[in-house]
């Protein structure tokens, strides 16, 4: 049976964000998650609450045990941010860390705790720009699970929906 792949976007504005989600990625590979691919980073301004610092977004395409439902991969990623200090005090607070399940192959759901595809990723600048960036990641290593449904789908739809975004304002990551 193959193992299933997920999505993720990761995000932060406290701290050294970059060192911060890089670990984020670590602690899920030492958790039993594989991380197949990780997009570059960006920076973004905030959404919502904007009197804030601005952010720091990626995408990761991970392979998730064959055991590993969407339900507890969320609770693995909600544990991770707590113990990269994640704390929230109202919605859209600054963070540390930030860690969205925004696809978990083609699973749908929509419960108290969980609702797959993310909502409202397909408006947000932030998660579109990682996610095409992963895609060609993926495509120029030539990986396995990019050439499998929904992904090449969904890089189609990613390139769509980004047309008419205004990206002005997400800027590339200076490489250390």
């Amino acid at each position: 049976m193959k193992k299933s792949v997920a999505i993720i976007a990761l995000g932060a504005n406290l701290g050294d964000r970059e060192t911060c989600l890089l670990e984020a990625l670590h602690r899920l590979e030492l958790k039993g998650i594989h991380v197949l691919s990780c997009s570059r980073f960006v920076e973004t301004v905030p959404v919502g609450y904007t009197n804030q610092p601005d952010f720091l977004n990626g995408a990761a395409a991970l392979e998730i045990p064959e055991s590993m439902n969407p339900e507890r991969l969320l609770s693995l990623l909600l544990t991770t941010e707590k113990e990269l200090g994640r704390e929230r005090p109202f919605p859209n607070a600054p963070r540390t860390c930030d860690l969205d399940l925004i696809f978990f192959e083609a699973e749908i759901r929509n419960t108290a705790t969980l609702t797959l595809p993310h909502p409202r990723w397909q408006e947000r600048a932030f998660v579109l720009v990682p996610l095409a960036n992963l895609f060609e990641i993926a495509n120029s290593e030539n990986a396995d699970w990019i050439r499998r449904e929904p992904w090449g789908t969904l890089q189609s739809r990613v390139t769509e929906l980004l047309k008419p975004l205004d990206c002005s304002e997400i800027r590339r990551k200076p490489e250390k």
